[in-house]
């Protein structure tokens, strides 16, 4: 994940701290980055949980039309985007559970605490059926033998 006007690359450094600042997405920055200007490796993590958000909420805005003073109290005092009401009528699966599990791994303010993306795939595919997980290495094994796949040097387990 990246906004990539944004992205850098971290190489052996674990912290990125911003020099300038310029106009950013805060509404899925991290709170590491809104109270002391600098990303870690999950800072990602972070903004993952806000695109969850995003998705179940069917593209609405992230914290509604509150303003970054407000949100920025809201999330030091411990608030969290609420899994959309419009998500929880889901019935033929657990749309709700999944998203407190995994949001609650993502909006963690500590980024050294906060789950890694190894730990919300291994997290996800706990919801995925056999059929599910049968699917997804049938695609990944059509992916791997792309071209894309080759020019980006992907990796085969």
């Amino acid at each position: 994940m990246a906004d990539f006007g944004l992205s850098k690359r971290f190489n052996d450094y674990a912290i990125y701290e911003k020099q300038e600042r310029q106009f950013v997405p805060w509404r899925w920055m991290a709170l590491e980055y809104l109270t002391d200007n600098f990303f870690t490796m999950s800072s990602d993590v972070w903004s993952f949980g806000v695109l969850l958000w995003e998705i179940y909420s069917f593209g609405k805005i992230p914290y509604g039309h509150q303003g970054y003073d407000e949100v920025l109290e809201k999330l030091q005092s411990g608030y969290t985007l609420p899994c959309p009401k419009d998500i929880q009528s889901v019935s033929s699966w657990t749309a709700g559970d999944f998203y407190e599990t995994i949001s609650s791994k993502c909006f963690i303010s500590d980024p050294g605490s906060r789950a890694s993306f190894p730990d919300l795939v291994s997290k996800i595919a706990s919801y995925l059926s056999k059929d599910e997980i049968s699917r997804h290495e049938e695609m990944q094994e059509k992916y791997l033998s792309t071209r894309t796949a080759q020019y980006l040097k992907i990796k085969r387990d």
